[in-house]
């Protein structure tokens, strides 16, 4: 493993002989500028947490459903696809087992985790795919401290269940730069990169349409 970065030694080799970085900049600034237009969509539940301070206990606890049904998704797709464990080290990236340990904590029970719906995804056509997704499921994950903060200064008995939120605590940045590198080494050509484009575009409107459609399907915490 390349020290410290989340990348194979493989991978690391391909680094250091031809990577097609886009002309716009690194493959992470090109995916941010070619989706912008969907961002305050899908953020719109989580910020909604920060700015508003009507928000309760149960707003909370959907924005966990939704996002378990999702990422836990994500996850069992990408253990699916060939080729991803060695394009990134995924080691602390799976986070849906912390939202269920947050679910349990705000009181819901084994069953009801158990009855909830989970977006329907089948495993990608490459580790380029599965990344771009990935880039997707991790992008909140730059609020989500902000977020933390602000729901534990209004209901100080969440601090219990919000490892999902402080899972990347101090790592943001650095679990950032291991995904953009990551999809720099896949993007080997333009075509490769117009497919990463067009998955994250995908898993936007995915992830849009299933905030959209998705209900509390636990019940209440109070």
């Amino acid at each position: 493993m390349a020290a410290g970065f989340g990348i194979s030694e493989s991978c690391m080799k391909v680094a250091l002989t031809a990577v097609l970085v886009p002309s716009g900049g690194t493959t992470l600034a090109l995916l941010d500028r070619e989706t912008r237009a969907l961002h305050g969509e899908v953020d719109r539940g989580w910020a909604r947490l920060r700015r508003d301070s009507s928000t309760t206990r149960d707003d909370y606890l959907h924005q966990l459903t939704v996002a378990y049904g999702f990422e836990s998704s994500h996850e069992a797709a990408c253990s699916y696809t060939p080729g991803v464990g060695q394009a990134l080290d995924l080691r602390g990236r799976w986070r849906s087992g912390l939202i269920a340990q947050d679910l349990l904590a705000l009181g819901c029970t084994a069953h009801d985790l158990e009855a909830m719906r989970c977006y329907p995804l089948a495993p990608f056509q490459d580790a380029a795919e599965a990344l771009a997704w990935m880039y997707v499921v991790e992008r909140p994950t730059l609020i989500y401290q902000d977020i933390r903060d602000e729901l534990v200064s209004r209901f100080v008995d969440l601090a219990r269940a919000t490892t999902y939120l402080g899972a990347y605590e101090g790592a943001v940045s650095k679990r950032r730069a291991e995904l953009g590198i990551a999809l720099d080494l896949l993007c080997v050509s333009d075509k490769v990169c117009k497919r990463v484009i067009e998955a994250a575009d995908a898993a936007f409107h995915a992830l849009i349409e299933w905030q959209r459609t998705s209900h509390p399907t636990l019940r209440s915490v109070g």
